[in-house]
C-alpha cells in the first residue's frame, strides 16, 4: 500500500511537472501581452503627456513672442515720436531765429530817432517797423511765438497812436491845451492825461517784447 502511495504521489508530481511545461508558454505568453498592453498604456500616456507638454511650451512661445512683439512696436513708436518732435522744434528754432534776425535788421531804422523829431515823425518812423513786422513769413514758428509777436505789434501800434496824439511843435501844444481846458476841464490843459497815456503805451511795448524774447528762448533762440 505504501508502494502504491509512493507511485501515485511520484504521478501527481510528474502529472504537474508536465502540466506547468505545458502551461509555461501560455503563461509566458500572457505576461508578454500583458507587458506589451502595459508599455502600449504607458507609451499612450507618455505621448499624450508629451503633446500636452508639446502644447503648453508652444503657447508660451507664443504668448512670448506677442509680448515682444508688441513691446518692439511700442518701443519703435516711442522712438518715433521724439525724433518727430525733435525735428519739428528744430523747425521751430531756425523759424524764430530767421524773425529775430530780421528783427534786429529792422531795428535799425529805430536807431535814426532822435530829440529832434517830432512825435508825428516818430510814430512815422515806428509805424513802417511795425508793417514791417506784420510781413514776416512767421508760418513756420511755432503758436506760442505768433501770439506773443502779435502782441508786440498790436503795443506798437497803440504807441504810435498815442504819439500821434502829442503835440509837434510849442504852437500846437498851446492850442491842444487851450481847447483840452475848455472842453475837458483840464487845468493842465491834457498833459498830464497825455503822459500817462504815453507812458502806458511805452510801458506795453516794452513788456510784450520781453515777452516775445522769453518765448523765443524757450525754443533755444537768444538774441
Amino acid at each position: 500500500m505504501n508502494s502504491e502511495k509512493l507511485k501515485i504521489s511520484w504521478d501527481d508530481v510528474n502529472q504537474t511537472k508536465v502540466k506547468e511545461k505545458v502551461q509555461q508558454p501560455e503563461i509566458r505568453a500572457k505576461k508578454q501581452i500583458a507587458l506589451q498592453n502595459f508599455s502600449s498604456n504607458n507609451a499612450s500616456k507618455i505621448n499624450n503627456f508629451s503633446s500636452v507638454v508639446l502644447g503648453i511650451a508652444i503657447f508660451i512661445g507664443l504668448g512670448i513672442m506677442l509680448v515682444w512683439f508688441s513691446s518692439s512696436k511700442e518701443a519703435s513708436i516711442e522712438k518715433k515720436i521724439p525724433k518727430e518732435e525733435k525735428t519739428a522744434e528744430k523747425i521751430w528754432e531756425q523759424a524764430i531765429s530767421k524773425v529775430m534776425d530780421q528783427d534786429i535788421e529792422l531795428k535799425k531804422e529805430l536807431q535814426s530817432i532822435s530829440k529832434d523829431n517830432s512825435p508825428s515823425q516818430v510814430a512815422g518812423i515806428i509805424e513802417r517797423y511795425c508793417h514791417s513786422l506784420q510781413k514776416l513769413d512767421i508760418a513756420d514758428c511755432p503758436a506760442k511765438f505768433k501770439v506773443a509777436l502779435r502782441h508786440y505789434i498790436n503795443a506798437l501800434k497803440n504807441f504810435v497812436e498815442e504819439l500821434q496824439k502829442l503835440p509837434n511843435d510849442p504852437v500846437e501844444a498851446v492850442v491842444m491845451g487851450f481847447f483840452n481846458g475848455l472842453f475837458r476841464g483840464e487845468v493842465d490843459g491834457g498833459l498830464g492825461r497825455l503822459e500817462n497815456n504815453f507812458k502806458q503805451a511805452f510801458s506795453k511795448v516794452t513788456t510784450t517784447w520781453e515777452e516775445l524774447e522769453r518765448v523765443a528762448a524757450q525754443y533755444g533762440v537768444a538774441k
